[in-house]
């Protein structure tokens, strides 16, 4: 049924199921209005079906009174984000938009209101689409995650064929770049994603995804925040973990630190005796850095693993780093630091020319001048992120 009064709420909602019978296409040879009252902005012409609707929170259909200005008026008043209206008399409300919808012409939106002639209501199966602008424009978050300790990487191309970021994770709710960033940090991944306002994506690298300039979707549950747009990715990287050499022989775990061994190299150590400049790493887009934390301390960035060798890390210009790092999943769950995807290469062993030392050395070998073979322990190093700050929240707008 088709009503055309706004007042009751529960006969409003069928006008999602009704069908177009004018041509999908049809042109009515005028140019018609499309601006809609402040704070509302144009967000585009988009497709629509009966099945899945771009738009689903709430609708109604009016056969005489509909326009923008009541269609966003409606879903203003229910705190929905979007608004859309279609067919000339049909009004839909959403938090986000659903994947389904996708950018049509602009020429496809051409049919005018039945409530206001001179405004423009979408088309058959064609969605004008409506975004409630905040007084604060959206942006990128700088910072997301437990502590803001996910630092925003950039805007990426994304596709359905060939994800970006492999790993979904089906958020009930709304989205922020907040929850996203803390949810990819539970699964033990480098990079998070939010991607069509309501989507996270996770992962440990980039691929070969480039650089894009039109993430402009806000966040469904921070409409501060702009979390991806259609086919584009928001993305953020984790930073501040430690590593643990979890020993393979089931002997209590080590916790492992950055040490400087000359001007431009440090590796990663057990050392009792040392004091080190840093006091986490980060890992961006594969490649294994170091985090400042003492005045005068340079990040390093880490060189490929070379066999038989300490994990080195270096402060030397236009040294070649290597972005084959990531964090892999143990059977317990937890995130283990791996190169050339492989994780049980690593062992601790004791340095014989330095005392107090254990360095951490890449598949070690017989003969090295400054550890013996027989004295290296294979371990894993899992991958410990930074505690959540004493009384952070996460800032969630409805």
């Amino acid at each position: 049924m088709v009503l055309n009064t706004l007042l009751p709420l529960v006969v409003l909602l069928p006008a999602a199921l009704v069908a177009h019978s004018v041509p999908r296409h049809m042109h009515y040879g005028r140019s018609l209005n499309t601006a809609a009252p402040t704070p509302w902005v144009a967000h585009g012409c988009f497709t629509d079906k009966l099945t899945a609707r771009t738009l689903s929170n709430i609708s109604y259909a009016d056969q005489r009174s509909m326009s923008i200005d009541a269609c966003t008026a409606f879903c203003d008043t229910r705190k929905l984000a979007y608004a859309g209206v279609e067919y000339g008399r049909e009004c839909y409300c959403g938090a986000a938009l659903s994947p389904t919808g996708a950018r049509a012409n602009t020429g496809d939106c051409n049919m005018p209101c039945t409530g206001n002639s001179a405004q423009v209501c979408g088309g058959g199966y064609r969605l004008q689409v409506y975004l409630n602008a905040p007084a604060i424009p959206a942006t990128a978050p700088a910072s997301a995650g437990h502590g803001g300790r996910w630092n925003y990487l950039g805007c990426y191309t994304d596709s359905v064929a060939a994800r970006t970021l492999p790993n979904g994770t089906h958020i009930v709710g709304t989205m922020t770049a907040d929850k996203c960033a803390s949810t990819c940090q539970s699964m033990g991944f480098a990079l998070a994603g939010t991607e069509y306002s309501r989507e996270c994506w996770c992962g440990n690298t980039l691929g070969t995804a480039s650089t894009a300039n039109n993430c402009d979707m806000p966040c469904s549950g921070n409409r501060t925040q702009i979390c991806g747009g259609g086919n584009r990715l928001t993305t953020s990287t984790s930073s501040d973990f430690t590593l643990q050499a979890v020993f393979r022989d089931g002997a209590p775990p080590v916790a492992l630190s950055v040490l400087d061994v000359s001007v431009h190299t440090a590796i990663l150590s057990n050392c009792t005796t040392c004091a080190p400049p840093y006091d986490s790493l980060d890992l961006i887009n594969g490649v294994f850095h170091t985090v400042q934390r003492k005045v005068g301390a340079v990040p390093g960035v880490s060189p490929a693993p070379t066999a038989g060798e300490a994990l080195t890390l270096t402060y030397a210009a236009h040294v070649e780093t290597f972005s084959g790092s990531c964090t892999m999943a143990s059977p317990a769950g937890s995130a283990l630091l791996a190169a050339h995807a492989r994780h049980d290469l690593w062992s601790l062993c004791p340095n014989t020319t330095a005392d107090g030392r254990n360095d951490i050395v890449w598949a070690p070998r017989t003969g090295h001048p400054h550890y013996a073979l027989r004295d290296c322990k294979p371990v894993d190093l899992v991958v410990e992120y930074c505690e959540e700050e004493e009384g952070y929240e996460e800032d969630e707008m409805e």
